[in-house]
């Protein structure tokens, strides 16, 4: 089987490959509005990986001198000495920094880190909706999935290869380009479904480890002509970049979205192997280089720190003095892990190969044993008074009405309120319905009238409207509940609750997808397709209730408070006038409807903000997180509640 390079060579271009690799995820963290898609520097590095593995692989299995053995003391003297100073490292600092329920998502991130199964961790998290979603921001070993992904290839990958090696099925290049077929394909397919699973999970993230594997089989024929290898790295290095600043978090990724930086990277690394190239020569310039070799202690260490960072003052977007002094200490103390961490452990005549398992296996061990004792102790919560202690566990949302999520059928539909009552509502929303539920259920009870729930997380109230990162098929969700209308002339009443200041602003933060509309931005589309679906329940003459949004706040409502207490900061000020700028465009809809005689709006944010926004009762938080109130928040609001329902239905 042909390799392309000789095992003793080196090639200065991967190094200066991962540099712009590496950067471009620091920077997408430090600056995400300037590098929207920096993320892609994680693709670029699994493509490194597979092709340097499996030349690595080949070369021994031809040689005759492959052992399991060998392999794994090398990816364990490569991979665990600065990981493990990382896990140290972010254990204490959490301890030091984070309140209880941040230290136990940091211990379980340690947990899975140790085992390289974080991606499955954060995977099984996330799916859970967006309430994980924020806390993931929080803690300092989100990146390593990404790590868990190449190991769990590495374990893998060698025993697929060993057995076709000796059953001398030669052909690895069918059995590779297979299994990339078979693995992007089911990225794109399962993109809009299972989007959190598509970019966690290994089995949609092989077939970039693969590309590289296809090419370090040596397919493509070397570049000898000088004017096709300027060429090839400059359609190289233009797809990476590219995708670094037109990506978004908005873009469907990974799926066929990664098949531009994935296949800029392998072209830069085809491109130069074997002579000179000026474009590659930049990236072989020694500041490249150094960034290259610290690459992976630099990947792992500027994490932990942003976070720890962020989390002093979460409310601010990073000024530029500490952007370059974040970016400056990555690169330092990276540096010295490369030097004083993973070089020594490198060299075997420094550290036996029996040295470098048995210190693995008792620091994972010991990481282990941490890890499940501080999650049993409940993140050691005498650390802090019982007032941050109380707004910590205010955190977790108290979600009565979970059972009730679901909407796609009917017959399964929550009923609350006075479910005796022949006066039947239609309740329809997200999970700022279900936040909304409690003061609803009694505020139902007391005008006597029976309530259906229509409601689903992640889900606008918007007919034909999907958000393209969630697991949740919107549209058939929301058709459900247009047949339900149309099924029961009964129903002349609906109320309306959504997040709306996410969906109806500029620069919505949930990305939309719909047939008919779909040229244009996300905001206009969330718009026109809410107008549509008023106009359409008022066209059959129902009399429709829209709750307006509550008040919104950049980082969860009782951490904030917490931490006010912690760092003697007000990160809360905020009025109704900073607020409704929040949902210009929602007042914009609003006013097409406010003469329509069965239209009402509630103005909630006329009851949480006059003037000031209220963010506690009792000396309790009123939220669970930044936009969602709690069930004792909601209650505080039934009486307004029953006054409006008893004007407005009667």
């Amino acid at each position: 089987m042909k390799i392309n390079h000789k095992p003793e060579n080196y090639f200065g271009h991967i190094d200066g490959l991962r540099a712009i690799a590496v950067m471009s995820v620091v920077l997408h963290h430090l600056m995400p509005n300037f590098f929207p898609g920096g993320f892609i520097g994680v693709d670029v590095f699994f493509v490194i990986s597979g092709y340097l593995i499996t030349g690595i692989l080949v070369r021994e299995m031809e040689a005759d001198n492959f052992s399991f053995l060998g392999f794994y003391e090398r990816r364990a003297r490569r991979i665990f000495p600065a990981l493990f100073a990382v896990l140290i490292f972010t254990l204490i600092g959490s301890y030091i920094l984070f309140l209880p329920s941040d230290f136990i998502n940091s211990l379980r991130g340690t947990f899975g880190t140790v085992f390289f199964i974080s991606n499955i961790v954060f995977w099984r998290d996330l799916a859970e909706g967006y309430f994980a979603a924020m806390d993931s921001a929080l803690n300092p070993l989100v990146h390593t999935w990404s790590l868990a992904v190449e190991e769990q290839f590495y374990v893998l990958f060698p025993i697929l290869l060993l057995i076709c090696y000796k059953a001398k099925f030669n052909n690895f290049l069918l059995i590779f380009s297979l299994m990339f077929l078979i693995s992007l394909i089911g990225s794109e397919y399962f993109i809009d479904t299972k989007s959190v699973a598509v970019f966690f999970l290994s089995p949609f993230r092989a077939w970039e480890l693969l590309a590289g594997s296809i090419l370090a089989l040596g397919v493509l024929p070397n570049i000898n002509s000088r004017l096709l290898k300027e060429v090839t790295s400059f359609f190289g290095l233009a797809a990476i970049f590219f995708a670094c600043f037109f990506y978004s978090e908005y873009t469907p990724f990974p799926g066929l979205a990664a098949l531009i930086p994935v296949l800029g990277s392998a072209a830069i690394i085809h491109a130069g192997m074997g002579g000179e190239s000026k474009i590659l020569n930049v990236i072989k310039l020694k500041p490249f280089i150094f960034i290259g070799l610290i690459s992976y202690s630099l990947y792992l260490w500027h994490w932990p720190l942003i976070v720890f960072a962020n989390y002093i003052n979460p409310v601010e977007s990073f000024s530029p003095i500490i952007i370059i002094f974040l970016l400056v200490l990555s690169i330092l103390i990276s540096t010295v892990s490369y030097y004083i961490i993973e070089q020594p452990f490198r060299a075997k005549k420094s550290f036996s190969r029996k040295f470098i398992f048995s210190s693995s296996f008792v620091i994972m061990f010991a990481l282990s044993v941490i890890t499940i004792f501080g999650i049993r102790m409940e993140g050691f919560q005498t650390r802090f008074s019982s007032e941050i202690i109380a707004y910590d566990k205010a955190r977790e949302p108290e979600h009565i009405y979970k059972p009730c999520d679901n909407i796609v059928n009917p017959d399964s539909w929550c009923i609350i309120g006075d479910t005796k009552s022949s006066n039947s509502v239609l309740l329809f929303g997200d999970s700022h319905l279900m936040s909304w539920a409690p003061a609803l259920n009694d505020a139902l009870k007391e005008t006597g009238q029976k309530g259906y729930l229509a409601m689903q997380s992640n889900c606008p109230p918007i007919i034909n409207i999907q958000l393209w990162q969630t697991n949740i098929n919107c549209p058939v969700k929301n058709e459900s509940v247009k047949n339900f209308i149309l099924n029961n002339e009964n129903i002349n009443k609906i109320i309306i609750s959504g997040y709306w200041p996410a969906y109806l602003k500029k620069d919505a933060v949930l990305p939309m997808r719909v047939s008919d509309i779909s040229e244009r931005e996300d905001h206009e589309i969330a718009q026109l397709g809410f107008t549509k679906t008023i106009e359409w329940m008022l066209s059959l003459d129902k009399t429709v209730t829209m709750i307006g949004p509550v008040a919104v706040y950049d980082e969860s409502v009782p951490l904030l408070l917490a931490l006010n207490e912690l760092f003697e900061r007000n990160y809360l000020q905020s009025n109704y006038d900073e607020q409704i700028k929040k949902s210009l465009n929602l007042n914009k809809i609003i006013s097409n409807f406010k003469n329509h005689k069965n239209f009402h709006y509630i103005d909630a944010l006329e009851w949480l903000c006059n003037p000031e926004c209220k963010t506690k009762n009792n000396n309790l938080p009123i939220y669970f997180d930044s936009n969602h109130l709690n069930v004792s928040g909601a209650k505080l609001y039934k009486d307004e509640f029953v006054k409006i329902f008893s004007e407005n239905f009667y």
